[in-house]
């Protein structure tokens, strides 16, 4: 399933960047009849070369178990490249 998130960065966006986000899962939130709002904070760098730009992101998410109402929540840590050309 594709996974809508929307998230704030604060930090420097200059030729180097360097950051720090949070945000919520939106995908979830506007499919589900129980509207969870699944989080995740993470921090990022990448560097933009004359052509390409390279992102590397960590993350912690938190996932609320599908189905059942009183389940407790799990987290997920994930490390994301971004290349862009």
């Amino acid at each position: 399933d594709p996974v809508l998130d929307t998230s704030i960065r604060l930090g420097q966006f200059d030729r180097s960047r360097y950051y720090a986000e949070a945000g919520i899962t939106l995908s979830d939130w506007l499919n589900t009849a129980d509207k969870k709002n699944d989080w995740f904070a993470g921090v990022g760098m990448g560097y933009g070369f004359q052509y390409l730009d390279v992102d590397l992101t960590l993350r912690v998410r938190q996932i609320s178990a599908d189905h059942r109402p009183h389940a407790p929540s799990y987290y997920r840590t994930s490390l994301g490249i971004s290349l862009q050309f």
